[in-house]
């Protein structure tokens, strides 16, 4: 599972094996509070210059968190049992290691760990590392003699497992480690812990200071590639461990949906990490869960901080939204940021790509860049799901300056929407605007004023559908036909203005979510969403201050998805029974002044849960395939069904399935 790669212990112990040393933390765990956030004096002893800092604050600590977290999950790592001495054994220095200590690796030349650029036709060798390692240690003199060094020498030799030459002074109880002899004999102190807190800014600090484990980047003067990089390696961390290959588009004329957005993100992630200044990732656990914190502080010229003019209140529109069974909910204040720079950026980004629906949004963004605050929660289908249900339970409350011109905007932007065409994808070369063969969506949109009968708001119906070619239906499997039944080609609800700044928007048929809405808007105290138990514990995590949220409700999620193959697929052999409310996994985030920071909580349970019982739940809409006797692949599951239902329509994948002009993919 994800789990596996993401596990920054894991991540420590490959960087350092990499960099063929060990490394020094500086930083105790003191109480923090929001108020006083302060490093501990040993952070003084590291070195001014760095673009890489590895830091872990407490050895015995991190190893115990580590084995508390591979017996909750299950992953029978023998590495991660006793994470410490698998360690010092791994770098050979079984003896002399203060195991309370702290440890710290610092890279001069991040560069050096990544993969050579790859448009380099001369395939010129790397450098070589710069680093210093500081190993916290009880007896240097046995320290330096697991290496073969001797402690008697000013700079001892050391022969590391890699049987690589390094050199090793002691330092305020700390060896002092380095490829480099000279570096080892000129090593003086120079980063104070004042000089570094300016630096990472007051949130990156908290993160430094929270964190079992911490991650100090300083990404600046690298090559186009090297950023690169530096993006796909987070991308890869946050992928499956075993997930299959998926085969490359070479059609470079069409992109599918999905390859898009991936897209749209990678470029987005690549503009931060290029224009920041500092990046700051820390990983740490408790009984209940595991938090990855971030802080990213950005360039003072750089376009990242001319987007984050300032810091945004505290979201709280999750207060006022019905509490029913949601999929997933988003809260986020986007008062202090420059949206209408984003908004651009999306718009050409989506443009460049020639999918269909980018002018559609380009015509959207004069609504967007009104939106001041935004809460976003789908809510799961209510009872049995049937091709009649409809799956797009989405309301929205939005924040604006002007909710009267917002739904006069809204009703505008239909108007101009309907009847209009779209083509799909970039023209064919040699093809001009008479000899154009692709094919187009159409747009068919209604707006209905006072629909609904409500003595609070004045409530409007509206619809929007897009209608997809023929030629394009054609190449589509039963499974898609069916999704698209389901309401993903056309959007319908109701839209009102509920007073002078506030705006409700759903796509869902049902009114009586619009009404139990407006009942909670017009309430002096919150009694909403944020109210389920889940999100209560969620919000004592210290998400509650936050300008953002996300919340993925895993069992709900679970029941709507296993409802809806069932439809799609056909009745399966089971009657699964879901638990009761698992945590949510939560993202938070806090905008500043060219800074942002962000959490995600990872409950164990809820993991525990995915890793087990969700499993063996969703196996019988999953199995694994099963080569018969003639060679042909199948599953019991499968095979039991079509023989109870010959001819039966299983919307299995056929011909025009992974279509690249496909709604949905």
């Amino acid at each position: 599972m994800f789990l596996c790669r993401l596990t920054a212990v894991t991540f420590a112990i490959t960087l350092i094996a990499i960099v063929l040393s060990p490394t020094v933390s500086v930083f105790a765990q003191p109480q923090v509070t929001d108020n006083q956030v302060q490093l501990v004096e040993t952070f003084d002893l590291l070195p001014s210059q760095y673009q890489m800092i590895l830091a872990v604050p407490d050895l015995r600590t991190l190893s115990d968190r580590a084995a508390q977290i591979n017996d909750k999950l299950k992953l029978q790592i023998t590495g991660l049992t006793d994470l410490l001495n698998e360690f010092k054994r791994a770098m050979g220095m079984d003896r002399g290691v203060d195991s309370k200590g702290s440890m710290f690796l610092v890279v001069e030349n991040l560069e050096s760990l990544l993969p050579p650029d790859p448009s380099d036709k001369e395939e010129r060798p790397a450098p070589a590392p710069r680093f210093v390692a500081l190993i916290p240690v009880s007896d240097y003199a046995e320290f330096a003699a697991n290496f073969g060094g001797s402690a008697d020498d000013l700079v001892a030799t050391l022969t590391l497992p890699s049987s690589q030459r390094a050199y090793s002074k002691i330092h305020n109880g700390y060896a002092i480690i380095s490829s480099s002899k000279k570096r080892v004999e000129d090593y003086t102190p120079g980063l104070t812990r004042r000089a570094l807190a300016q630096l990472v800014s007051d949130s990156g600090t908290q993160v430094l200071v929270r964190s079992d484990i911490s991650l100090i980047l300083k990404p600046q003067g690298m090559p186009d590639y090297a950023y690169e990089h530096l993006v796909n390696i987070v991308k890869t961390s946050l992928s499956p461990e075993d997930q299959e290959e998926v085969p490359v588009n070479t059609d470079t004329d069409q992109k599918t949906n999905g390859q898009v957005i991936a897209d749209v993100c990678h470029n987005a992630l690549l503009r931060a990490v290029k224009d920041s200044d500092h990046i700051v990732i820390g990983f740490s656990s408790t009984d209940q869960g595991m938090n990855i914190n971030m802080a990213m502080t950005f360039k003072p010229s750089s376009s990242m901080t001319r987007i984050f003019t300032g810091a945004a209140d505290p979201t709280t529109v999750l207060d006022r939204l019905p509490n029913r069974d949601y999929l997933y909910s988003f809260a986020t204040r986007l008062d202090q940021i420059q949206s209408r720079k984003l908004i651009d950026n999306l718009t050409a980004e989506l443009n460049a790509s020639s999918v269909w629906y980018g002018p559609l949004f380009n015509d959207a963004s004069p609504l967007l860049e009104q939106i001041q605050e935004v809460g976003h929660v789908f809510y799961a289908p209510q009872g049995p799901i049937g091709l009649s249900t409809r799956v797009m339970n989405i309301v929205v409350i939005l924040k604006v300056p002007d909710a009267q011109s917002f739904v006069s905007s809204f009703e505008q932007f239909l108007t101009q929407a309907n009847g209009k065409s779209y083509p799909m994808g970039p023209m064919l070369k040699d093809e001009t605007a008479e000899t154009d063969s692709r094919p187009h969506v159409s747009v068919t949109s209604l707006f209905a004023a006072n629909a609904l009968s409500d003595d609070r708001a004045k409530i409007a119906q509206y619809q929007l559908q897009y209608n997809m070619p023929i030629r394009v239906q054609a190449k589509m499997n039963n499974l898609s036909r069916r999704m698209m039944m389901l309401g993903l080609n056309n959007q319908e609800g109701y839209i009102t203005a509920v007073d002078q700044n506030t705006v409700v928007l759903t796509t869902a048929t049902d009114a009586q979510i619009i009404k139990d809405t407006l009942t909670l808007l017009n309430k002096t105290d919150a009694g909403g969403l944020s109210q389920i138990p889940s999100l209560i514990k969620a919000n004592a995590l210290g998400l509650k201050n936050a300008s953002g949220q996300f919340h993925g409700n895993v069992v709900n999620t679970l029941q709507g998805a296993y409802k809806l193959i069932e439809l799609l697929m056909g009745k399966q052999d089971l009657d699964p029974v879901f638990p009761a409310d698992l945590m949510p996994m939560s993202i938070s985030y806090k905008t500043l002044k060219n800074t942002i920071t962000a959490r995600i909580h990872l409950p164990l349970d809820t993991i525990t849960y995915l890793r087990d019982d969700a499993m063996t739940i969703l196996e019988p809409l999953f199995p694994k395939p099963v080569i018969n006797p003639n060679g042909f692949e199948n599953t019991p599951s499968q095979k039991r069904r079509q023989e109870q239902r010959p001819g039966a329509d299983m919307g299995m994948p056929d011909e025009g399935m992974f279509d690249p002009t496909m709604m949905g993919n």
